[in-house]
């Protein structure tokens, strides 16, 4: 028996590496780490207490050292928050001070004799880890805190997507090239990573998620960017100036809307088991019935409304061009008409950089990438929830 109970180098490690944890409900998924969180809570009230007293009795004369210590603090994190955000914020800057401080205490704790202090957590505890920083959920929580504390305050300061009113729509070029980005990058970025992957293609490869796949890709994206290249070749290259500057501006989105309705309505078909190389889907006179829910038959629907939308916009290209390449006002030994008014960015957008270049700053990108992220996190995981439906695991 005393055998058992030995103190031996692993078991020694490992005691200390353990942490007093309280499941809550039932199962181990949601299990408190009791330790950590008293811990850093009793930590946290002595750092703020610390600066509470100090701050009490601070006097505009000579500091004593805990004065000095404070305003070195102070100091040191007034510079890297003034020299990070650049709105105005009462909280931004004592947030900051507060987290230092009790970082700072966290990191400590790993001073102290852990046999020695825990000669009295050994009182009321078998396990207690003294360091909270040691535990990976209080630092993936502080970390977690202040990301989103920066993105909250960033768009506090400079708004969301403001950047995005400011950018010139008006020119068909720039309306062009950007909706081919999203559509090529989004919709077939996110349709191509899933089909790719080996599973899912076996289940989805004869069906008409693949042309949709390649409408978004080689029609949305690579199409659409051709077309608003063609805006500024004509009126360089063939020196003629467009006709309708209105109808110039309608096409791109025309084109690329109904592009994204035939990509999307093509996929969510395929995902109903809508075939393709087959001029009849419903295989009519076949000796077994394969007939399709209803919602596949509104998808194909959405197919030829987008079909028709693209074609509009396809025929409304032609037309401008040739329009403008064979009758369109001669701009030779001239500057081409501008297709827009240049917006003044607003000063949140536009600062003075090096040598008096204008930078540009675009709030709301990180915003963005985690929708698309969000995006295809939804799409692909819904995906193999499909395939789990189809093929069992026992």
């Amino acid at each position: 028996m005393a055998a058992e109970h030995e103190l031996t180098p692993s078991s020694y490690i490992g005691h200390h590496l353990s942490f007093l944890q309280h499941p809550v409900g039932q199962g181990s998924f949601w299990t408190l780490n009791v330790d950590s969180l008293v811990t850093a809570f009793i930590l946290g009230v002595l750092g703020t207490g610390f600066l509470w007293w100090v701050v009490r009795g601070a006097t505009s004369g000579v500091p004593n050292k805990r004065q000095a210590f404070v305003e070195l603090a102070v100091d040191f994190v007034s510079a890297q928050v003034n020299s990070i955000y650049h709105g105005e914020s009462g909280l931004v800057a004592p947030m900051a001070l507060t987290t230092f401080v009790l970082v700072l205490m966290l990191n400590a704790m790993d001073f102290l004799p852990v046999d020695i202090a825990a000669l009295g957590t050994h009182a009321f505890a078998s396990h207690w880890r003294l360091v909270p920083t040691a535990d990976i959920n209080t630092t993936a929580a502080l970390a977690l805190s202040v990301f989103t504390l920066m993105i909250i305050f960033s768009i506090r300061a400079k708004g969301l997507f403001g950047w995005l009113t400011a950018a010139p729509w008006g020119n068909p070029a720039f309306s062009g090239f950007m909706l081919s980005l999203v559509i090529f990058g989004f919709g077939g970025g996110i349709t191509g990573v899933t089909l790719g992957t080996q599973q899912i293609n076996i289940m989805a490869h004869n069906t008409l998620r693949i042309p949709g796949h390649f409408h978004l890709t080689v029609v949305g994206g690579t199409t659409l960017a051709f077309m608003a290249l063609t805006y500024y070749v004509v009126p360089l290259i063939f020196q003629r100036e467009f006709y309708a500057r209105a109808l110039c501006r309608i096409q791109p989105w025309l084109f690329g809307i109904g592009i994204v309705l035939v990509g999307l309505g093509m996929s969510f078909a395929g995902s109903y088991g809508v075939p393709r190389r087959h001029w009849d889907v419903e295989f009519t006179g076949a000796q077994f019935a394969t007939g399709f829910d209803s919602g596949a038959h509104v998808m194909l629907g959405v197919v030829g409304i987008g079909a028709v939308v693209a074609f509009l916009g396809l025929l409304l290209y032609i037309l401008l061009v040739v329009a403008a390449v064979f009758f369109g006002r001669r701009n030779a030994g001239q500057a081409m008409t501008a297709w827009h008014t240049e917006p003044r960015l607003p000063q949140t957008f536009a600062t003075e950089g090096e040598r008096g270049a204008v930078a540009v700053r675009v709030p709301g990108s990180l915003a963005l990438a985690l929708i698309f992220l969000a995006c295809f996190a939804v799409f692909y995981f819904a995906n193999w929830l499909w395939l789990s439906d189809a093929w069992h695991v026992r």
